[in-house]
């Protein structure tokens, strides 16, 4: 049973006890129905049912029509609108995820084929290779890779990059991308990658490609995100207009 508490809503004290619930099951395990959550918290199924419906709009759980609701994953591009998606770091903090990275490392390396492609250059130019494992609450969730072309940031050194890799080079280089595309795609977890992300080996994983163009329109950045599969899921509402200036900016 709930207790009131002055400034704080019923719906809010039932998220926050449903988060550290979700905390102990994996990825798609059902919960509690709304009538089983209305007599545990002593509320009406209203104010179960607005708990719930806000944190299913954050990604954390999702609802099948006649079957219940289970826990979601992460909301990797979560947009209302065709074309606009919010960075991995935006979008653990809209879910009350704390972002983080760790074995962060930078070198120059020959241009794969596929990064060539996406970048426009010929098969083995040298780039930059910015990797890091992105973690959700200090559990590793994916490795993302970025390849970055060397005359945009000559200077560029691993210790730049504080958290988001968007910001490291709106803030560092003056660098902000006017356009994006993102290709997405299923893998299977190679034995490197299980030992970076500690699942195992061909564990289903998400691959995301994200290109971003420089202002004067050409690609400059491929990142190259391989997220374990039942923690990430991809998430992209398309509204019928495009957002204001304001929503663009967050505000």
């Amino acid at each position: 049973m709930l207790i009131r508490q002055p400034g704080i809503s019923l719906c809010h004290q039932i998220k926050e006890s449903l988060r550290r619930e979700l905390d102990s099951i994996g990825y798609g395990e059902q919960i509690p129905s709304e009538q089983q959550l209305s007599a545990r918290y002593g509320v009406s199924r209203g104010t179960v049912r607005q708990a719930i419906t806000e944190m299913v709009n954050e990604g954390l759980l999702y609802k099948i029509q006649g079957k219940g609701t289970f826990k979601g994953g992460i909301a990797v591009s979560h947009s209302r609108y065709a074309g606009l998606v919010h960075s991995f770091t935006e979008q653990l903090l809209r879910g009350r995820l704390q972002p983080g990275i760790r074995s962060v490392e930078l070198d120059v390396t020959p241009a794969p084929e596929r990064v060539a492609h996406r970048l426009h250059l010929e098969v083995g130019t040298s780039v930059w290779r910015l990797s890091r494992i992105r973690l959700a609450n200090n559990q590793p969730v994916a490795l993302a890779t970025a390849y970055i072309l060397r005359e945009l940031t000559p200077s560029l050194k691993a210790g730049d990059l504080e958290m988001s890799l968007m910001d490291m080079m709106e803030k560092c280089y003056q660098i902000s991308f006017v356009h994006s595309e993102t290709y997405c795609m299923a893998a299977l977890a190679d034995a490197h990658l299980a030992e970076m992300l500690d699942c195992a080996e061909g564990a289903p994983i998400l691959q995301t490609e994200y290109v971003g163009y420089s202002p004067a329109h050409y690609p400059a950045m491929v990142d190259i995100t391989q997220s374990l599969g039942d923690k990430y899921i991809l998430r992209i509402d398309q509204g019928d207009t495009a957002p204001s200036p304001a929503e663009q900016d967050g505000v």
